[in-house]
Formats: C-alpha cells, structure tokens, sequence
C-alpha cells in the first residue's frame, strides 16, 4: 500500500512540476503517463513491496518472544498469525 501510494505521489509531483513550465491539463498528463506506462514496469515493484513486507513482518514477530518491551504489541500480531503468543 506504501509504494503505490509513494508512486502516486511521485506522479502528482511530477504533474506539479510540468505545470511550472507550462499548463498541462491532467487529463493530457495522465494519456501522456499511462501511453508510455507498461505493466512490466508496475507489477515487479508491488510484488517486491509486498514480500519484503511479509518478511519483515515474520521476522518481526518472530523475534518478539524474546523481546519484553514489545510484548503486547507481538501477542497482538502473532495471534492475528495463529501463532502462540510468547511467554
């Protein structure tokens, strides 16, 4: 959710800054983007984005159960996993 709302941001700062030099409709930017825009070029980084999240979220959750300060925090997600929340 976090890279397409990074991209999403992009492109408004992109739009923006064509609009300094120039006014351009977003309906004539947008043709322009989605024209030249393939899917090869999406796909790839919201997939990276989501298993490097899972990852992280694993790992995170799995080394909990040694961490005390996180406690709750861990129980929380380790039980959203099915996991056993640690002791």
């Amino acid at each position: 959710m976090l890279a397409l709302l990074s991209e999403a941001l992009g492109l408004t700062a992109a739009y923006l800054g064509i609009n300094l030099r120039g006014v351009t409709t977003v309906a004539l930017f947008a043709n322009n983007i989605l024209g030249r825009l393939t899917f090869g070029e999406v796909l790839p980084s919201v997939i990276k984005t989501f298993f490097f999240g899972f990852a992280i979220g694993l790992i995170g959750c799995g080394r909990c159960s040694t961490m005390r300060l996180w406690l709750p925090a861990c129980a929380r997600a380790c039980a959203t996993w099915g996991r056993p929340p640690p002791s």
